[in-house]
């Protein structure tokens, strides 16, 4: 009588594909499935293991499936939390140097300030031009 394989060498040594199916023998060691088998004769014992073991099969693609879901899912949410943290991290230092930038321009002693001052005060570059352009008689007006 010729040993039957067991469950790794059965799936090493499984007839090839062919039209009618896929020859596949298995040494059935599990108690619960051999209790299962054993109630049952010839043709139906092996319908029963077919339909058994498409159920197994079913089973444990989506068994797969949802591992993968949930492994695509907590992967996500990890992935959306890194960059919120990114994010805030980025608006905080932005604030930060916006703000720096800013009191550099329109602090009382800014540089926007002391344009402005040098524009607009009574010797300062706009007074000097106006007075250039406008008064006297060697005024470019003037002339």
């Amino acid at each position: 009588m010729e040993d039957l394989p067991t469950n790794a060498a059965a799936l090493r040594r499984t007839a090839p594909e062919s039209e009618s199916g896929l020859l596949l023998k298995l040494r059935v060691n599990d108690p619960e499935v051999l209790t299962e088998l054993t109630k049952r004769e010839g043709a139906e014992r092996e319908q029963y293991a077919l339909t058994a073991l498409r159920v197994g099969v079913i089973a444990l693609r989506q068994a797969g499936g949802f591992v993968d879901a949930e492994k695509l899912k907590n992967e996500g949410e990890r992935l959306v939390t890194l960059v919120e943290a990114r994010l805030k991290d980025h608006a905080t230092k932005l604030d930060t140097t916006l703000q720096h930038e800013l009191s550099k321009y329109f602090a009382d002693d800014g540089k926007l300030t002391e344009r402005m001052k040098s524009l607009l005060s009574e010797d300062g570059q706009l007074a000097v031009m106006l007075e250039k352009h406008l008064t006297g008689d060697n005024s470019l007006l003037a002339r």
